[in-house]
């Protein structure tokens, strides 16, 4: 069971309602990845995400929400919960989704969370799973795929405050 997926954001490539072709999803999905899983505890995750903004790179995690304060690389992660609003338990880890570029540092964007990756604790796996060939998969067993149900799937629900 995964409980997340930390990816990019897709907001410069929003799908147009109507009929896709595999040309739209490669739009999507510009660059093939296979997919790799970790677990991480609740401090790993605040150090992934304050790791993101500090960044200035575009990166979200479904399967939470969580409030920002701040703006460009001082933004700070104030709150990081459960996408239905239930608080995280101290010492449970994550199972998170990611990308093999992201995972191995994101260009050197992410070393912290590649050092955190590469602990036995995060118990990381690689997957022979291409991305691509996985977002087919989920419009193919769909048929219909609602952009609310993209926005559940693939954004944060981040909210920044000031």
């Amino acid at each position: 069971m995964i409980d997340g997926v930390f990816h990019g954001s897709f907001e410069e490539h929003a799908l147009a309602p109507g009929r896709k072709t595999i040309g739209d999803l490669w739009a999507l999905l510009p660059y093939e990845n296979f997919l790799v899983t970790a677990e991480l505890d609740v401090v790993g995750l605040r150090v992934m995400m304050e790791e993101v903004f500090q960044s200035r790179e575009s990166r979200s995690l479904a399967g939470f929400r969580f409030t920002v304060t701040g703006e460009g690389s001082h933004r700070r992660l104030t709150t990081l919960v459960r996408a239905d609003g239930r608080p995280l338990e101290p010492g449970r880890r994550y199972r998170i989704a990611f990308n093999t570029f992201d995972a191995s540092s994101g260009g050197h964007r992410f070393m912290k969370l590649r050092e955190m990756l590469a602990r036995p604790e995060a118990r990381c796996t690689f997957h022979p799973i291409q991305t691509r060939e996985a977002l087919i998969a989920y419009f193919r067993r769909r048929r219909v795929v609602r952009s609310s149900e993209l926005e559940n799937a693939f954004r944060s629900g981040t909210k920044a405050t000031t």
